[in-house]
């Protein structure tokens, strides 16, 4: 009949059926409010017909058992249809027909001859997606044709964005269902531009623009799609993801080529990691006298953004100023950490592979510089504090969880992202605190990382760095300057 939540009989809130088609909520309520439409329905299944006819009218190939009245009437049907979908019990019984509606179903099939996506232009299929109300068939089928072709023009991925407030016109999908489809359409947004724009980039633009905003988010909104999509109620199938992720791989790739090109020229216009000291930090030491800086080993764009982000707000008064750098390969921290503490380039090997107690950053500078490691193990709390409140002028932490966990997990992007930013909340930031309102801050990183593309096929493990590469290669240089009082300046990023 009409779904298991049927109403039938006498009783408080009941509704008796009309039409002759049987008792359920969807005939009932539309006895009671379009008495037309219910004297159309059929003696059985009267609100799976009704249901269906409401996404059938104005569609071809409709199942022949549905009412050919409400067919012809896709105007009424679609009011009749607005004013159950308020209706609890009669949504109950939409939902119970939703379930069959399937790629493994005859109705499912039905749904999808009568869509013919595959055949259609992809405006096709964005229709759909952002104009179906009742079923998630189709907007499976949608979404499926749209992500098929995504890679192939970037710029179809304006239309996954119809996809984002299907929780809110939908009668039956709720946000967790969108989230990997929210991840993909932003995915498809910033390759779009990255597409556009690479031809012809220079290395500045490239390191500077390009990358932190178009490039650096993709890997993870890519990993939270994927952890989205094995979710048994999302809209998104894993293999599509898997499609979407082999397209971006090959632009990401396409940038990193671009940006090795570069390399092999000296990275023209960009900043060298052995020049932080001289061009950001010296300028610092002239005008204020001390600099903190918070060093944090294999902190790569997309962490940085959120780190830096997590700092201003902990805090608040301090202008900020957020500029990039690049470290040559070898991206290691011995060689890196030696640069910045020498102020010129070290070339691989002629450093040892672990850095000397004695390499502290910016030390080439003419004043007295102290760095602590480990700096956010608990047995350092006390010298992490009097490190920011009473160091010398230069006065360096280095956090190195980063750098640990990730050569010792198999994690998810996203998970290890997660994992970072929640230790370094919990442990470094809020020490941020205890900085002097007149010494200005300045995070910065020695190296970044990568995601292995071999993972998985041999011994190497899912996260490395050491070669030429954005990932690993652009680092962040970020000034946090002097605070002050709250709506004296604007904030610049």
């Amino acid at each position: 009949g009409g779904g298991p939540a049927s109403r039938a009989g006498g009783g408080p809130g009941s509704r008796a059926g009309g039409g002759g088609a049987g008792t359920s909520g969807t005939v009932a309520l539309l006895a009671e409010r379009f008495p037309g439409v219910a004297a159309m329905l059929p003696p059985h299944q009267g609100a799976d017909a009704f249901w269906l006819a409401a996404w059938w009218a104005g569609r071809p190939d409709a199942p022949s058992w549905l009412p050919t009245g409400l067919l012809a009437d896709p105007r009424r049907v679609g009011l009749a249809a607005e004013a159950a979908r308020a209706d609890l019990v009669a949504l109950g019984e939409l939902a119970s027909l939703d379930a069959r509606v399937h790629a493994g179903s005859v109705l499912g099939n039905q749904v999808a001859g009568a869509l013919d996506l595959a055949a259609r232009p992809a405006v096709a299929a964005a229709e759909v997606l952002a104009d179906e109300r009742l079923l998630r068939h189709p907007v499976r089928l949608a979404v499926d044709q749209l992500l098929r072709r995504v890679p192939a023009d970037w710029d179809l991925g304006r239309h996954l964005g119809a996809g984002a407030d299907l929780a809110s016109r939908h009668a039956l999908i709720g946000p967790s269902e969108t989230a990997a489809l929210t991840h993909l359409a932003a995915v498809a947004g910033h390759l779009g531009t990255l597409e556009r724009h690479l031809p012809g980039a220079s290395c500045r633009e490239l390191v500077e623009e390009l990358y932190p905003e178009h490039i650096a988010p993709v890997p993870s909104l890519l990993s939270r799609a994927a952890l989205a999509s094995a979710r048994g109620a999302s809209l998104v199938d894993p293999d599509a993801v898997e499609t979407v992720r082999a397209g971006a791989q090959r632009l990401l790739q396409e940038a990193d080529a671009t940006f090795a090109g570069h390399a092999e020229r000296g990275f023209p216009g960009c900043l060298p990691v052995w020049e932080i000291g001289a061009r950001v930090v010296a300028p610092l030491l002239a005008a204020h006298g001390r600099v903190a800086v918070l060093l944090v080993d294999a902190m790569r764009a997309d962490l940085a953004l959120s780190v830096v982000e997590m700092i201003a707000g902990t805090l608040p008064g301090r202008p900020v100023e957020l500029a990039w750098a690049v470290v040559p390969e070898p991206t290691r921290t011995a060689e890196s950490l030696a640069a910045l503490s020498s102020g010129r380039p070290v070339p691989a090997g002629s450093v040892p592979p672990h850095p000397d107690a004695g390499d502290v950053a910016f030390a080439n500078l003419g004043y007295e510089a102290t760095c602590l490691l480990h700096a956010e193990r608990d047995h350092h709390a006390d010298e992490l504090r009097s490190l920011w409140v009473t160091g010398p002028p230069v006065s360096v932490a280095v956090a190195t969880s980063v750098d640990e966990r990730l050569h010792r997990t198999s994690v998810e992007l996203a998970g290890l992202l997660d994992e970072t930013v929640t230790s370094l909340a919990r442990r470094v930031v809020p020490s941020l605190a205890d900085i002097p309102a007149a010494v200005p801050l300045v995070v910065t990183a020695d190296h970044g990382f990568r995601e292995s593309r071999n993972w998985g096929h041999g011994p190497e493990g899912r996260y490395s760095h050491g070669g030429t590469s954005l990932e690993e290669c652009v680092v962040p240089v970020a000034v946090l300057g002097v605070s002050q009082p709250r709506g004296s300046a604007d904030r610049r990023e």
